[in-house]
């Protein structure tokens, strides 16, 4: 895990103290840093998500055109099915059905069974095609927003044929310069990035880039969103002299558009101290994240989870600076507003403990390290399971720790453990198999 891409999965970024010097990259961890010795190394700063590609994406801060939360998604599935319904006259029985569907979707969304309305969507969706023809528009907007809502819940497979679908009806009706395709090609681009499917995602943007800019003029905040999704992707790849100055012309675009305290200005800044972060500019960075969290925290209260993400960013950046004292009451504070936002015993709480306990190590404060690391193993193996790549690196961590107190004995089992998990997870050539590797041999040698 790179740490400044927040809360990633252990099997994908990780950083430990001798990674600190040297530049890490994305794609295996491996750093270009010297090596140092064993009493220098410490446990990998650490973050937790579902895959990769929506890690790295998320916390860039992609945006989907027409985002809604899953709620707003389903209703909006609802709503649309009900447009179905004739103005006038007696309803038809299909139409009675789409009424029927609809309103059981809605319940469903409002009692929190977003997933047992998933197929029922699909039904209403069906009877609406039958009843207003294969080419209708609101059969599109039903689509992509039905396409919206399997984004949200990660099931790329099932969104994507939705999404096509309603690229092609409002191709076909609108023709291929019109607003909803570029909001739709936006939409895609976003599922293929999530999916890892860069190439495509970045064609999809361009074209998505050449009809706003036409249809609404290059300053409109449309052109913004896209733009930053675009410089997003090719900070994904690695490509910082590329995306820059597209994150420059979208953060331009929407402090004119938007105002200079709005929160899409404050996403864009902290896209944009991320890039830095990845580049090595610590110091630039550092006035960003603060401007950051200054628009966030007044915009949406001092314990929203986007202040806590902003503060994790922040901690981690002091930690590379070698500021300690300034990270930890940070870190602290994201831990405050993860466990009330997601109960205690949540991974994503685990995450921020981890890095706290990194912390603590650092600072040679081994007894409330330790205490932390026990708290981690234990929400992720709960959270997760006992053989995840986090609970690895959790006992990776812990293991560390008795190590460089030497308390041999004690870490063997853990090293021995956490190796396990990570060749039985990421395979026996992943470079994380060989950290752990490494800290068991450096174990060994100074057992004698």
């Amino acid at each position: 895990m790179f740490t400044f891409f927040g809360v990633a999965c252990a099997a994908d970024r990780q950083v430990s103290n001798r990674h600190a010097k040297g530049r890490t990259d994305e794609c295996d961890g491996s750093s270009t840093g010297s090596p140092v010795r064993r009493q220098d190394r410490c446990a990998p700063l650490h973050c937790s998500a579902p895959c990769l590609s929506q890690i790295r994406a998320s916390r860039w801060g992609l945006a989907v055109s027409g985002d809604h939360t899953m709620r707003r998604a389903m209703l909006l599935v609802g709503l649309i099915a009900a447009l179905a319904i004739g103005s006038g006259g007696k309803a038809s029985a299909q139409q009675q059905d789409i009424a029927t569907l609809t309103r059981q979707i809605e319940q469903m969304v409002t009692e929190g069974r977003v997933t047992e309305a998933l197929p029922i969507a699909r039904r209403a969706i069906d009877l609406m095609e039958r009843e207003r023809g294969p080419n209708d528009l609101e059969l599109a907007n039903a689509m992509n927003a039905l396409a919206l809502l399997h984004m949200q819940l990660g099931q790329y497979a099932d969104a994507e044929p939705l999404y096509k679908r309603a690229l092609s009806i409002r191709e076909k009706v609108l023709g291929n310069e019109h607003t909803a395709v570029g909001a739709t090609l936006h939409s895609l681009a976003a599922l293929y990035v999530y999916q890892g499917h860069y190439m495509d995602a970045e064609a999809l943007y361009q074209r998505a880039l050449g009809i706003k800019e036409k249809a609404l003029g290059p300053d409109h905040s449309q052109v913004a969103t896209t733009l930053h999704n675009l410089a997003v992707l090719l900070a994904m790849q690695g490509r910082y002299g590329e995306a820059e100055p597209i994150y420059m012309r979208a953060l331009a675009i929407k402090e004119k558009t938007l105002g200079p305290e709005h929160t899409d200005v404050g996403s864009s800044l902290y896209a944009v101290a991320e890039l830095y972060v990845r580049q090595g500019r610590f110091l630039e960075a550092e006035p960003l994240y603060k401007r950051t969290l200054a628009i966030k925290e007044n915009a949406l209260g001092l314990n929203h989870s986007e202040v806590g993400t902003t503060l994790y960013g922040l901690a981690a950046l002091y930690v590379y600076l070698g500021r300690y004292e300034e990270a930890e009451p940070l870190y602290r504070r994201t831990l405050a507003i993860k466990e009330t936002l997601l109960g205690p015993e949540h991974s994503e709480v685990g995450s921020t403990l981890h890095n706290l306990a990194v912390l603590l190590a650092l600072q040679g404060r081994t007894s409330e390290a330790e205490q932390l690391y026990r708290r981690v193993i234990a929400i992720k193996e709960n959270a997760l399971s006992p053989d995840h790549t986090e609970v690895g690196s959790a006992l990776y961590g812990l293991a560390e720790l008795y190590g460089q107190q030497g308390r041999h004995a004690e870490a063997e089992p853990l090293y021995q453990r956490a190796l396990a998990i990570k060749e039985k997870t990421l395979g026996p050539d992943h470079t994380e198999v060989g950290t752990t590797l490494f800290g068991l041999a450096a174990l060994y040698a100074a057992q004698g």
